[in-house]
């Protein structure tokens, strides 16, 4: 169509602070209004594949939230390791490249040895209460906080004060 042609007949120039310019020259271009619209139909079969291997016995079982190219699940642990090891297996056919080392399973303080017997060797990394020590990091999903209650109250006395 014509719409196609003019939006990828040349690559699209991506302009970064200080003066440079990108050339994106592969895949769907960033600044391309069809881009986020191709990526979550292209993405739709990897979320299937993660629901339909859930245990079905095993409640509650995972519930997916997706936005653009950022998953998060809720669920039993068991549920919840399921949901990774199908994402790390069949992501990469779909162009999803989970990353452990960004990935948090927040837990209750309760959970916490279960939570990393059942991610043992994952590379997934742990808190129940939403810091991150380790990289001075906050839990946040789209820019909500998740923890403990504590977390969140502090979180947001920091944010609205």
């Amino acid at each position: 169509s014509s719409s196609c042609t003019n939006i990828y007949r040349a690559p699209s120039r991506l302009f970064v602070t200080g003066g440079m310019v990108l050339s994106s020259e592969e895949g769907t271009t960033q600044g391309c209004p069809l881009s986020m619209a191709m990526y979550a139909l292209s993405v739709v079969p990897l979320i299937n594949k993660c629901q339909s291997v859930l245990p079905k016995d095993d409640l509650p079982r995972a519930v997916q939230v997706w936005y653009a190219d950022d998953a998060a699940a809720g669920g039993s642990l068991k549920s919840l390791r399921k949901f990774w090891d199908t994402l790390v297996q069949y992501g990469p056919a779909y162009g999803y490249f989970p990353k452990p080392s960004k990935t948090f399973l927040v837990v209750k303080l309760e959970c916490h040895a279960t939570a990393s017997e059942v991610f043992e060797g994952t590379g997934v990394q742990l808190t129940e209460d939403g810091e991150d020590f380790a990289h001075k990091a906050r839990q946040r999903h789209l820019g909500a906080a998740v923890g403990s209650p504590a977390y969140v109250a502090a979180y947001l006395d920091e944010r609205v004060a």
